[in-house]
């Protein structure tokens, strides 16, 4: 069986959705998906839509990882990343842009002090 890959489309801990193509083109494939993650230690909820190839699982952090989701999923024949995205790291990306904005600014002031 060929596995189909797929894309981490929201991760964040507790909460991981992916979207696979294999589950839009075989809905017995999304169905064993499903039954495999509702049947793993730690899941709460699973939401698997064969339509547009999306799967959402609502886990305990504290009893499972998404690397440990991942592995489930591999072992019904699905390709997942092996490192799903991880949240955004808002504070981080700000600094970034300040830091960058202070320098823009810097090197006009710099610029217009030799004119």
């Amino acid at each position: 069986m060929v596995a189909a890959m797929s894309d981490t489309v929201h991760h964040v801990p507790g909460r991981l959705r992916l979207r696979i193509a294999k589950l839009r083109r075989d809905p017995a494939a999304a169905a064993r998906a499903g039954a495999a993650l509702g049947a793993t230690p730690g899941v709460r909820a699973v939401s698997v839509n064969a339509r547009t190839g999306s799967l959402l699982v609502h886990y305990d952090v504290a009893a499972v990882t998404a690397a440990g989701l991942a592995e489930v999923l591999r072992n019904t024949g699905i390709s997942v990343p092996s490192r799903p995205a991880q949240p955004p790291r808002l504070a981080a990306a700000a600094a970034s842009w300040a830091f960058e904005r202070l320098l823009e600014r810097g090197a006009v002031a710099v610029i217009c002090a030799l004119i």
